[in-house]
């Protein structure tokens, strides 16, 4: 096992691994949201809804725009995420210009950060938005970072406390040999006490772990219900292998990883408790790209939604069954008030959330536009014996371990924000968390990143096979190190890294796939290196993703209605394939260049007997019998010319709907010509 020393970065080597790439193989190529003010024009949403707005072509807004920090903080402080150009989602870089000393963000994830402590005081400044592919399209927005005192002891007004938990002590309890599983409790039951007595979000806790030292435990929860931890090594012990964390425990298989941690996404953790999830959430007419507020389809709801708190609005079923719920749309909100049957929350939406899409007769099924609580517990909360929310937690210099009973899942399950720096990570699965982040980090044992994740970023890691992320809306890699992969977030980018077929061959085949739910909207490949595995040359599967549905079989028309009924065999293909844009065909294969169309709005009867999709057939006539393939399922393609394959790798077509790529590789394909921009 891994068993890093100080001075150890998992991954910081490996940003000069192209280096030399020729001699390889094969190169290719030889809180409230600040606007940007403009004239106002039409813009085109990401999920092809057309609004009207300043300035389209660059973002429309960033969220949030003010951040608040201690004095005596340092490192991540957030998230800085524009939206609402005319690319898509995740589609900028960022930088500011008038920054405080030490404060900087990062260019591809927009994480804002602090170098040294700042001195108490209100900071403007200004971030600049540019958009990736046309980097002429720019916007700049104002940010506030708000200083507040910090203080070791005796906190009063405003002032954050931070506070220092140390294991080995003596002030919580006596350990049992390597066992430290009651002095662990006790210091969560401290720090909770502690948290209570200082008040909402101004407690930050650290705890520290001495080097060369193991701690074996039997509760994996010990983290669970605190609003603001760090993880990390002791800084009196400079020296020696990082601390080990080590789960022993030989209960279920969730609760024998080296951790389990998080409130399970607020209401969503309900689902064994009746009268179920749903009981806890609200359902929510139709709510427009950019709004700030919406409104309850049963007024009575409003009474489960509790303004200061964070909550995720969701909707866009792609599985059928599995756990958590699984959609193609979410915004984690904090909800500012709740007036009548009108709910107004913190920042602009996303995505459009229509109350009549297609959502399964199940409990954790969430088709339709819902309000989710995901911050329950203690006094105010929806039930406040629940754990509270982690708005953020870092793991700093710890080589976390596999069970010795052998299982090595680390759930991370309930965050806004969480990172691991320079760690060892058993089997990492992240889910239901907004901001995810492993840096210079080792993951062993697999791992499968789950659902409602916004952004999760691998920088500068190494990791073994990785499957899943069907709902991750952006992932990032870069000058990562990744065994086989399968994968299907919204958006998947990989700068920088090696695709290692040869790791990982017996689970996963080959170094990048894609996996089953959801639509793939968007992959961009730079600067990567793809190694074959022992008996594949392909870096990918060639093929279309799904089965065809046969008109007047499976489906029918109603005048330009497609309607697709549940009771077809293949209804969960479709599922997963639909959202609006997707283009239709009667061959085979994309490009589109004869007879086909494309979806301009999903509905359903209200029921879950049907999917309804209205199509513009664009070209040739519109078919009443025969097959029709969703050949949009895998949306845009950018794989640039200083990618690199070791030789015998071969190109596989992965045939997306558009997909840029070195003209060695054969021509690149575009959307078709009569395709509406607002789609494109």
């Amino acid at each position: 096992m891994n068993n890093p020393s100080r001075g150890y970065r998992a991954g910081r080597s490996r940003r000069n691994f192209l280096k030399g790439a020729g001699a390889l193989g094969l190169t290719l190529a030889a809180a409230r949201s600040a606007r940007a003010t403009s004239t106002s024009v039409v813009v085109i949403n990401e999920d092809g809804t057309v609004s009207t707005s300043p300035n389209p072509a660059a973002a429309q807004w960033i969220s949030p725009s003010t951040f608040v920090a201690s004095s005596l903080e340092t490192g991540r402080i957030g998230y800085v995420v524009a939206w609402g150009g005319n690319e898509y989602g995740y589609a900028y870089t960022y930088a500011l210009s008038d920054a405080p000393a030490g404060v900087t963000i990062d260019v591809d994830t927009g994480i804002l950060s602090i170098a040294s402590p700042l001195f108490p005081s209100a900071y403007s400044f200004s971030v600049r938005v540019t958009n990736r592919e046309v980097v002429s399209n720019v916007a700049t927005f104002p940010i506030t970072l708000t200083i507040v005192q910090g203080v070791t002891a005796n906190r009063t007004g405003d002032q954050i406390l931070h506070k220092t938990y140390d294991p080995m002590s003596g002030a919580y309890g006596s350990t049992n040999g390597n066992d430290y599983t009651a002095v662990l409790n006790a210091i969560q039951a401290a720090i909770k006490a502690d948290q209570a007595a200082a008040g909402e979000e101004r407690l930050r806790a650290t705890i520290i772990f001495r080097r060369g030292v193991q701690y074996d435990y039997t509760n994996n929860h010990w983290l669970t219900g605190l609003q603001y931890f760090q993880v990390t090594d002791d800084p009196a012990f400079p020296t020696g292998a990082l601390p080990i964390l080590q789960n022993i425990n030989t209960g279920t298989i969730y609760e024998n990883g080296p951790l389990n941690v998080g409130n399970g996404g607020g209401a969503i953790n309900k689902q064994d408790n009746p009268p179920g999830i749903k009981s806890y959430c609200a359902r929510m007419n139709d709510i427009a790209v950019g709004a700030t507020s919406g409104t309850f389809v049963t007024s009575t709801d409003a009474d489960r939604i509790k303004p200061g708190r964070w909550h995720v609005l969701m909707c866009g079923q792609i599985q059928l069954g599995g756990f958590p719920p699984n959609v193609a749309y979410f915004d984690y909100v904090k909800i500012v008030s709740v007036v009548g049957s009108t709910v107004t929350w913190d920042r602009p939406t996303r995505y459009r959330y229509s109350s009549t899409f297609w959502e399964d007769n199940d409990d954790q099924a969430f088709g339709r536009a819902w309000l989710v609580p995901w911050d329950m517990g203690g006094v105010g909360g929806a039930v406040p014996s629940d754990p509270r929310l982690t708005i953020r937690g870092s793991f700093l210099n710890i080589n976390f371990q596999p069970n010795p009973n052998g299982d090595a899942i680390s759930l991370l399950d309930g965050f806004i924000d969480v990172s691991f720096e320079n760690c060892n990570v058993p089997n990492p699965q992240p889910t239901m968390s907004k901001h995810v982040l492993f840096k210079y980090c080792t993951t062993t044992n697999g791992g499968e990143p789950d659902k409602i994740v916004e952004t999760l970023v691998f920088d500068d890691c190494a990791t073994g096979i990785l499957g899943g992320g069907t709902g991750v809306q952006y992932w990032l890699s870069r000058y990562s190190h990744h065994g086989c992969i399968q994968i299907s977030p919204r958006q998947f980018r990989s700068l920088n890294s090696l695709h290692d077929g040869s790791i990982g061959y017996a689970d996963l085949h080959l170094p990048f796939t894609i996996s089953y739910n959801g639509p793939v909207m968007y992959n961009h490949f730079k600067g990567c290196m793809f190694k074959p595995g022992p008996d594949s040359n392909s870096w990918t599967y060639r093929g279309r993703p799904y089965s065809p549905i046969r008109i007047g079989i499976d489906a029918s028309w109603s005048g330009n209605r497609l309607i697709i009924p549940s009771s077809f065999s293949l209804f969960g293909d479709w599922l997963n394939a639909l959202y609006e844009g997707l283009i239709l065909t009667t061959t085979g294969n994309p490009p589109a260049s004869s007879n086909w169309g494309y979806v301009a709005n999903l509905t359903s009867p209200g029921d879950n007997s049907a999917i309804w999709a209205d199509i513009v057939w664009v070209a040739g006539a519109k078919p009443t019998s025969g097959n029709i393939y969703p050949n949009g399922r895998f949306r845009r393609l950018n794989f640039e010319s200083d990618n690199v394959f070791v030789s015998p790798m071969s190109w596989e077509d992965p045939k997306f709907m558009k997909q840029t790529i070195p003209p060695a590789l054969g021509p690149s394909d575009e959307f078709p010509t009569a395709y509406p921009l607002q789609y494109a």
